[in-house]
């Protein structure tokens, strides 16, 4: 796995740099950034949460093991494709990102419109929903 495929679980995301990235912390109700994100040149994902959540709490919240940090490991051999997500814990996302999607929905039924930031996270959740179901079909 590398940063782009953590990075799309995360919300908050902010590029701060090349290769480096802060978002909310999934691990704590976290309601500004705190978790940095960086991408080593050897492909390795460095996460450091600056409220004090440790690396495998966080990686629980997004569903991932500590696999997830690492680039794959060089190909000896052909090797069934190992799931990252447990399909209970991808149906908890798919609920999360669907609620945000019908709040939005129903929002718009009511003729309010949604702003930019609104539009933005029904995007990601749209996006978000798709992968995990194309992921789920493997």
């Amino acid at each position: 796995m590398n940063a782009e495929m953590i990075l799309m679980r995360l919300e908050g995301v902010r590029q701060r740099s090349a290769g480096q990235w802060s978002a909310r912390c999934p691990a704590h109700d976290d309601k500004s950034p705190s978790l940095s994100v960086k991408e080593a040149t050897d492909g390795r994902v460095l996460m450091h949460c600056y409220g004090g959540c440790h690396v495998r709490a966080v990686l629980d919240a997004l569903g991932l093991d500590m696999e997830a940090l690492f680039p794959p490991k060089p190909d000896s051999g052909p090797m069934q494709p190992r799931r990252l997500l447990t399909p209970s814990h991808a149906m908890d996302l798919i609920e999360r990102e669907l609620y945000i999607i019908a709040e939005a929905a129903g929002k718009m039924s009511r003729g309010i419109r949604l702003n930019a930031e609104q539009r933005e996270r029904l995007g990601r959740s749209s996006s978000r929903v798709m992968h995990l179901i194309s992921e789920s079909a493997r």
